[in-house]
């Protein structure tokens, strides 16, 4: 069976454990695919040193930690940080990223028709008015 297709790779760096490591960035190689997220010594790293299950990511956002920084964090409350060389590169991983995450990625409306405008007259009332209608 080949690999899943991937989506986006490239370097990051990443803030590694806490206290006081946590001051301390590496350059590692980050891999999306359909479904994870891989974090790698290098680009031609075979295996993995934390695989994250899009499943489990629970938020996607930009931090301050460092510049054009971003988090990934899980159901368990552990945080992944990453820093990229740009906003547009920061602003792609996110995008990518979040659209591939179930618990949070959003869709489109399927099927959605306006029937209606709704407003509030001089009295403070709500009105609508259906599409079509003269009133």
């Amino acid at each position: 069976m080949p690999p899943p297709h991937v989506v986006r790779e490239g370097f990051v760096t990443t803030g590694e454990g806490s206290g006081m490591r946590s001051f301390m960035w590496s350059k590692r190689w980050l891999m999306l695919r359909e479904h994870t997220l891989g974090l790698y010594k290098s680009s031609s790293a075979i295996q993995s040193m934390s695989l994250i299950m899009l499943r489990d990511v629970v938020t996607v956002q930009r931090t301050e930690l460092k510049a054009f920084s971003f988090e990934v964090v899980l159901v368990n409350e552990k945080t992944f940080n990453f820093s990229c060389r740009s906003d547009e590169e920061l602003y792609s991983w996110i995008d990518d990223i979040y659209q591939r995450c179930p618990r949070i990625a959003i869709g489109e409306p399927t099927n959605f028709t306006h029937n209606m405008h709704v407003g509030i007259d001089d009295d403070g009332i709500y009105r609508w008015l259906m599409i079509g209608d003269t009133r």
